[in-house]
């Protein structure tokens, strides 16, 4: 009997020895692959630098001075439409369709599948050229790129706009109710897609979806310095399909992501329009359990606000650094459940900052409106939370940090490390002797820039951010460093 008590005891140990061997072994790839990730050719303001090829095509597009007779291969002899354009490129070559800034077209098409570039140092280039002026502005009626069952890799699209004005209740021609994505891989693959500097509006940016049979993926998504505003369903409210479950960004099945210097902002839900209110199944970002968590997940220094539930739904895992969550009701989710591609992921989340959470619905908490108010909520794989903000809540939240949930039989164990959770379960907490402020809000950061000291004045303002113009004023690292002066930091 002895014996087998021994045993059990030593295997016990080995098996706590083994999740310490794998947790610090995973912690150790994650610092690996975020300074990888870190090596991004930009320039000295944090652009990505995209140069052509000697061989590459350059096709200048105007809707306001060119003529589709043109050969578009200069700015004083630009075509007039994209359409256009796209024939006058290749595929499998690193060519170039630039839109003049300032111009506007609409678009009842789309690109289709669209084409490949060359390598992910020569990819398919869809930008704008110019000095002056807004970003080129496309009012699409559907998809702008709508890969299905094709591999497309190498693209790079940099600052567009992207408007589905039929679905913006604002518009004088608002008829649907119906969102569309912007640029979607469904059941697709390839590698290398680039999306930066651009503006999502009244659209989901994206459903990236793994192959027939999972095999090959997406690869090597980045997503950067973008503003995603206004994705919302109709019905949604009442009816939860798939078509009512829509985000501001869905990410499944792709191998490779980096969610970086971003704005997603009321997202997943519209209270000016009947049956379309805050519900638990919308978001500004979800991640879902199919992608491959290796260490290769990246999300830092977005801005995350008023999304309908969770700021990022994060199933598969990943780091999350110095983001700024504003207004959410459940910010962050790390983990999902048994069964699922990401039982053996890891997460860590740090340096990151929780505003104001709030209530889906103030006025109906009923299923699936729930009363769940959250900074970081269903911890279901091995996670380091540490270094985080979380102050102001709205509404009252349950916790900051929720306990780790380990019923999965995932195995792993939550870590907490110097995390502040201030006014947020409790309004009536006591500040510290050596805090100099932590009663700092959104609206009084706003206001210490000269600006009306308002949560909303700050997010209208920074949605507002021209093209290829970068405020430091209007960041996550900038207002996050604001708050954590606040609590000596």
């Amino acid at each position: 009997m002895r014996t087998i008590i021994n045993t059990k005891i030593k295997m016990t140990v080995q098996k706590k020895s083994y999740l310490k061997i794998r947790f610090l072994a995973t912690t150790i790839l994650f610092l690996m692959v975020q300074h990888i990730f870190s090596q991004l050719p930009v320039d000295a303001d944090g652009w990505t630098i995209v140069t052509p090829s000697p061989d590459s095509k350059i096709i200048y597009v105007s809707s306001s001075q060119g003529m589709d007779t043109n050969n578009g291969e200069s700015p004083e002899s630009p075509v007039a439409t994209i359409e256009r354009a796209k024939e006058l490129v290749r595929n499998g070559y690193p060519d170039h369709i630039l839109l003049k800034r300032g111009d506007v077209w609409i678009m009842k098409e789309g690109l289709g599948s669209f084409y490949s570039g060359r390598s992910e140092q020569e990819p398919m280039v869809v930008s704008y050229y110019g000095k002056e002026g807004d970003r080129p502005l496309l009012k699409t009626e559907k998809n702008l790129v709508h890969i299905q069952d094709l591999e497309r890799s190498h693209l790079a699209f940099i600052g567009l706009e992207l408007y589905a004005y039929k679905h913006d209740p604002n518009s004088p021609d608002y008829e649907s109710q119906h969102g569309i994505s912007g640029i979607s891989y469904i059941i697709a693959r390839g590698e290398n897609l680039l999306i930066e500097d651009c503006k999502f509006n009244y659209m989901q940016m994206g459903a990236y979806t793994t192959p027939k049979n999972n095999e090959g993926a997406l690869k090597n998504f980045k997503f950067r310095r973008n503003i995603i505003l206004h994705s919302w369903a109709g019905d949604s409210y009442f009816i939860h399909e798939l078509r009512t479950r829509v985000q501001g960004m869905y990410i499944s099945g792709v191998d490779g992501i980096l969610i970086e210097d971003n704005l997603f902002d009321h997202n997943g839900w519209n209270e000016q329009i009947h049956g379309a209110g805050a519900t638990m199944y919308n978001h500004n970002i979800y991640m879902s359990t199919n992608n491959p968590n290796s260490g290769k997940i990246n999300v830092r220094n977005n801005i995350l606000a008023r999304g309908s539930a969770h700021g990022l739904q994060l199933r598969s895992g990943g780091i999350v650094e110095n983001n700024l969550f504003i207004q959410n009701a459940i910010n962050l989710n790390l983990g999902y459940h048994a069964n699922s591609p990401a039982k053996h992921a890891f997460a860590v989340a740090k340096n990151n900052v929780f505003q104001e959470a709030r209530l889906m619905d103030s006025l109906n908490t009923e299923y699936p409106r729930t009363s769940s108010v959250r900074g970081i909520g269903e911890i279901t794989i091995p996670s380091v939370i540490e270094n985080n903000i979380f102050s102001n809540c709205l509404n009252k939240a349950q916790f900051g940090i929720d306990v780790y949930n380990d019923k999965w039989g995932i195995g792993g164990e939550l870590k907490l490390k110097n995390n502040i959770v201030y006014k947020w379960t409790n309004k009536n907490d006591k500040p510290k002797p050596d805090w100099p402020d932590p009663d700092r809000t959104i609206a009084r950061y706003h206001q210490s820039l000269g600006k009306k000291p308002s949560t909303v004045a700050f997010l209208l303002e920074a949605r507002k951010r021209p093209v290829k113009t970068w405020w430091p004023e209007y960041a996550a690292d900038t207002v996050n460093a604001y708050f954590r002066k606040g609590f000596n930091l």
